[in-house]
């Protein structure tokens, strides 16, 4: 009881001594960029979709952090702080505390437009779709085949080639991976909602069952795209970016942090084109995504045929061993 005590006067002293500084505040060089400062715990932490998450620590000087021992946060007076500059060696920027416009469309709204763009209802419960075409990896673009059955509560991904294979099954709320020709090992936690958010019945028409909390932050109009920039956050992993074409309904793209295991979370920005007509529903068939850790590099997914009449047989099995 003793310990659960000072857990909890412990993280009552973080909020009161560090809450002023929790937020969303914008990039100042990029419309489609912002950064969170949270709590967790007693830790206050630092997360911009795409790029990075991080832990910032207090310097001696008050309202003065470091971020990965390289970027320098300074939080302007207030509560909550208005603004914070950041800065890197000679360069540094002012970041603005969102406020929310009340012009926006709801998020319930939002989600209605791109559950009816998609349609991935449309699918239907018992039908079981097969996307195949192929996936490019990592800076020397090596190229592997990928094959995709889903159907309303299961999926399994398969991906083939000289450098990469792996297996992704999802039966329900069951997530299993097997990596090379190695067993099926069920997932929990950060991996499990990862790949769940992955389900295309989920992602285009499904974000009331795994997204406790949806914002809509801005609208961008340009010359080329008008975009409803969205806030979504898991319940177990960091919130994450999904642009919505205003127009179409569709989504353009995702910023969002990935767990690996062993690495952390790694910045992913990841953009959806070549939209084709599935069985009714609307599917990107090629998708583009870059890792902020240039080890990793690029991952091109391009589909090239689906097929919609397929016998699943024993594919979305879990095996128990």
């Amino acid at each position: 009881v003793e310990g659960y005590r000072a857990e909890a006067l412990a993280k009552q002293a973080a909020r009161e001594s560090l809450g002023r500084y929790e937020g969303l505040y914008w990039d100042e060089n990029s419309e489609t960029a912002y950064y969170v400062v949270r709590l967790d715990g007693e830790r206050l932490m630092m997360e911009r979709p795409g790029r990075l998450l991080a832990e910032a620590t207090p310097t001696s000087d008050e309202g003065k952090f470091r971020v990965a021992g390289l970027i320098g946060l300074d939080f302007e007076a207030g509560d909550p702080a208005p603004a914070m500059t950041m800065s890197a060696g000679l360069n540094s920027e002012r970041q603005q505390r969102h406020q929310p416009d009340a012009t926006l469309p709801t998020a319930e709204a939002i989600a209605t437009q791109v559950r009816n763009a998609h349609r991935i209802e449309q699918i239907g419960a018992s039908r079981v779709v097969k996307l195949t075409g192929s996936v490019k990896m990592g800076p020397l673009g090596l190229k592997s085949k990928i094959t995709q059955w889903f159907d309303e509560k299961r999926l399994r991904t398969e991906i083939r080639g000289w450098t990469a294979n792996a297996t992704v099954v999802i039966n329900g709320s069951q997530v299993a991976i097997s990596q090379g020709r190695g067993k099926f090992q069920l997932q929990s936690g950060a991996v499990r909602e990862q790949e769940l958010l992955g389900h295309p019945f989920l992602l285009y028409g499904g974000w009331d069952r795994v997204f406790p909390e949806i914002d809509v932050l801005k609208q961008i109009e340009t010359t080329e795209e008008n975009l409803i920039l969205v806030r979504a956050t898991p319940s177990e992993l960091p919130g994450l970016t999904i642009l919505v074409d205003a127009e179409s309904g569709r989504i353009v793209a995702e910023h969002s942090l990935q767990f690996m295991p062993g690495a952390g979370f790694i910045g992913l920005e990841s953009r959806y084109s070549d939209f084709r007509e599935v069985s009714g529903a609307i599917l990107p068939f090629r998708i583009e995504s870059k890792f902020s850790n240039p080890m990793i590099g690029s991952v091109v997914i391009q589909y090239d045929e689906f097929e919609t009449e397929v016998d699943p047989g024993e594919l979305f099995d879990i095996p128990s061993e």
